[in-house]
């Protein structure tokens, strides 16, 4: 356990602190403001961390049961968020994957619920990123050469995918959605010109997005 202290900053309370090469678990982790009277902390509950580097290859998982943020005015909460990345490298390119989620948020103010965010998850994908050029894509910027800058993204066969979905979003009472899922992908065109592109298929050799809304909400955006 650690207890410890800023100076006109921060307390900072850790509690059930373990961890090896590959993992760090923490039970409470909590920041609060050295000035009480702001009754301001930060409080993180059950945060486990799991990751695995080798030469090519990067992955984490992190997962924190409950955050709690709260100021004079504001009470913050999450509940079970989930952030995962993977990264591998292959040949001169990488390919990277995102995901994100989460049971409830929950912010109020003056004790009033102003946002409510229930079950939510963000997936992102982008793959032949061409990380081994980016002096020469810096380089190209820098210069002003946009052809080239363009090109050497395209010509990687660099991708992009992303999926999501969500229920029960509410802001200031107002229902917003009832559920939402998406589906996105896009490739960009190897071929592309800058003097060449007079619309979105001149960019993208494919595109898809999927959006699926609940009845009633769909029905008033119409």
């Amino acid at each position: 356990d650690i207890d410890t202290v800023i100076p006109n900053a921060v307390f900072i309370t850790i509690r059930g602190i373990t961890g090896n090469e590959k993992n760090l678990a923490i039970n409470s982790l909590k920041l609060s403001d050295a000035n009480v009277s702001k009754k301001g902390f930060v409080l993180l509950d059950n945060l486990n961390i799991n990751y695995e580097i080798d030469s090519n290859k990067e992955s984490s998982k992190t997962k924190i049961n409950a955050i709690e943020l709260q100021s004079e005015e504001t009470i913050f909460n999450i509940k079970n968020l989930m952030v995962n990345s993977n990264y591998e490298e292959v040949g001169e390119n990488i390919n990277t994957q995102s995901e994100f989620s989460f049971d409830e948020v929950v912010s109020k103010t003056d004790g009033i619920e102003s946002v409510n965010l229930k079950n939510s998850y963000l997936k992102f994908n982008v793959n032949n990123f061409p990380i081994k050029k980016l002096d020469e894509l810096a380089k190209n910027l820098t210069e002003q050469n946009y052809e080239e800058y363009f090109k050497s993204f395209a010509q990687s066969g660099i991708t992009l995918q992303s999926t999501g979905n969500a229920s029960n979003y509410t802001i200031k009472n107002q229902k917003i959605f009832e559920t939402l899922k998406f589906d996105l992908a896009l490739a960009l065109n190897k071929n592309v010109s800058l003097d060449n592109i007079k619309k979105l298929n001149d960019v993208l050799e494919s595109e898809k997005l999927t959006v699926d809304l609940d009845k009633q909400t769909a029905e008033n955006e119409i």
